[in-house]
């Protein structure tokens, strides 16, 4: 029993943080209300990532929406990279450009594991 009241104690401590907040995206074509909501669990810091935006960033105006919730699984660094950097590498691959989202998608992450890779290569 007090091993169970430590844990439940340690537990309610540690999961009791949540992150939750509302914001309006504007775009070319309009706007729309967003909510971003997450839980840190049993981690010591948040590791997950958000990114939202209305329009393309290199085409002209639309009525898209990107939406993307990264985990971090261990890590923030990729989770926070990938919230800079996945809508502009997403938006320039060529499978994109050819309204092929899935295959863009697949690409994007691609380049971006790459280049996390090519950053954290051991240096001579």
């Amino acid at each position: 029993p007090i091993m169970a009241d430590a844990l439940s104690t340690l537990y309610a401590q540690r999961c009791d943080t949540h992150t939750v907040r509302g914001f309006d995206l504007v775009g070319p074509a309009g706007w729309v209300r967003v909510g971003a909501a997450s839980a840190r669990g049993w981690r010591l810091r948040q590791e997950d990532a958000h990114d939202a935006a209305l329009g393309s960033p290199t085409a002209p105006p639309s009525a898209e929406a990107f939406c993307a919730v990264l985990d971090g699984h261990a890590g923030a660094e990729v989770a926070q990279f990938c919230a800079r950097h996945l809508r502009a590498t997403l938006h320039a691959t060529a499978a994109y450009q050819r309204d092929d989202v899935g295959g863009g998608l697949r690409d994007a992450f691609m380049q971006l594991d790459a280049a996390l890779a090519a950053a954290h290569a051991p240096h001579d």
